[in-house]
């Protein structure tokens, strides 16, 4: 079997899906965490400096959902994303809806003209 190594923050919302698509998909693999000052480590990872990263066979793949999206190229069966397209790019919207709602409640923020814009 293929060696995976996930790339990740323990307590990241986008690399908490990657860990549950790589469960469902019944695949063995390694993490490598990036907690407290290792982030920095992290940055060097992919072009866009974020977590989760996936590695795999000597491709490197980030961000969440393209991670998704190969794994069900590479493993088909129990798939995690739909087939149909219209779905596909529902599902790919979805986690950034849900992620930005989170952050701005925790940061007590409100949306204001497509913004974040912090109270007191």
């Amino acid at each position: 079997m293929a060696k995976i190594v996930l790339h990740q923050w323990e307590m990241s919302p986008f690399c908490n899906k990657v860990r549950r698509c790589l469960a469902h998909k019944g695949l063995d693999f390694e993490v490598e965490n990036y907690n407290g000052l290792l982030a920095r480590r992290a940055a060097k990872l992919s072009q866009v400096g974020t977590l989760p990263v996936l590695d795999h066979e000597g491709e490197r793949i980030w961000d969440s959902t393209r991670i998704a999206e190969r794994l069900d190229q590479l493993y088909p069966g129990r798939a995690l994303l739909p087939a149909a397209p219209r779905a596909r790019a529902e599902v790919a919207f979805e986690p950034e809806h849900h992620a930005r709602r989170q952050i701005e409640g925790q940061c007590g923020a409100q949306r204001q003209g497509g913004g974040l814009v912090g109270q007191g």
